[in-house]
């Protein structure tokens, strides 16, 4: 999968020689990066709600198991185990802990864009105090 902040990495730093292309660039690049962020967060959400689903259905599944003649007895702390350990819920929170890393990095690349906006801003301050 493309990675859409790629690009927008290389764009952080700012080229002091070419402040003007710099500023007029800004708005541009911070709105990519929010759009990422804003995508990568709906993602991890959506990850969340299948994480959430996923348990259920397990936990409905043992329970319904549990419930049939000669079945041991089934106490709450054993199906919470079983169902931790069930390898469709394992599956689903190492997605869900993905899509939260991948918000979190997108998170950091707003962050730096809004940095680089303030960065700017004071360059262009001592630019035009010469």
């Amino acid at each position: 999968m493309e990675n859409p902040l790629a690009d927008l990495i290389k764009e952080i730093p700012i080229e002091l020689n070419d402040l003007h292309r710099a500023c007029a660039r800004q708005p541009e690049m911070y709105r990519r990066a929010a759009q990422a962020l804003s995508e990568a967060r709906a993602e991890s959400r959506r990850r969340k709600l299948v994480l959430d689903e996923t348990k259920a259905t397990v936990d409905l599944e043992i329970r319904r198991a549990a419930e049939m003649p000669d079945a041991p007895k089934l106490t709450e702390s054993k199906c919470a185990a079983m169902v931790i350990l069930d390898d469709r819920v394992k599956e689903a929170t190492r997605a869900y802990f993905d899509a939260e890393q991948r918000s979190d990095y997108a998170a950091s690349i707003v962050a730096a864009f809004d940095q680089r906006r303030s960065m700017l801003g004071n360059e262009v301050d001592l630019y035009n105090a010469n």
